[in-house]
Parts: structure tokens; C-alpha cells; sequence
């Protein structure tokens, strides 16, 4: 359990891993809250419930972590992408492939 939460927290940091928790209550309690309102208390039964807010948990955490995933993924690519030289005046390119040619981006190393 010791090495889960290394590995959690090697990727994510605290205030992150704790608004994750957070979230995951509010979904319960709404979810909890919603049930009580629409059916009458005899209908509710708490394993079906149970398996409800887990099975709303995990939905959520896979969404998340793919989320989270592109996003680390575009800022690793635009840190490497490097500084675009721009012009601030271009000239007007004599056909396409100049246009092209002038607007790719120069990594600097």
C-alpha cells in the first residue's frame, strides 16, 4: 500500500490527489442524495447502491486519467516543440510550398 502511494504521488501532487478524493465524495453524496429523492427509502438497496457509486467512481477515473494523460502529453510536446520563429513582417510567399516552407517551426537545442 506504501509503494501505491509513492507511485501516486511521484505523478501527482497533493492538492491533485486530494481534489481527486474530493470529487469522488461530491459524485457519492450525489449520487446518494439523487436515489433518496427519486425512490422511496424501502426501495433503496444499499448493495445495489454500493456497486452503483463504484462502478460512477472508476467511470470517472478512467475518463480522468485519459484527461490527464493528453494533457501531459501536450505540454511535453509543446516544451519540446521549442520557440517558433516568427516574423513579424512576412513577405508575401511566391507560392504555397514557400508558405509552408516558411512557417515550420525551429527547434532550438
Amino acid at each position: 500500500m506504501r509503494a501505491l502511494a509513492l507511485w501516486v504521488h511521484g505523478h501527482l501532487d497533493p492538492s491533485e490527489s486530494l481534489l481527486e478524493l474530493l470529487f469522488g465524495l461530491v459524485m457519492a453524496f450525489t449520487m446518494t442524495a439523487g436515489a433518496r429523492l427519486l425512490s422511496a427509502p424501502s426501495e433503496i438497496a444499499a448493495g445495489e447502491l454500493a456497486v452503483a457509486l463504484l462502478g460512477c467512481n472508476v467511470a470517472w477515473g478512467v475518463i480522468d486519467g485519459a484527461l490527464y494523460l493528453l494533457g501531459t502529453l501536450f505540454n511535453r510536446n509543446r516544451r519540446t516543440m521549442g520557440p517558433v520563429a516568427a516574423d513579424p513582417f512576412p513577405e508575401p510567399a511566391a507560392n504555397a510550398y514557400d508558405a509552408v516552407d516558411r512557417n515550420k517551426s525551429v527547434r532550438v537545442a
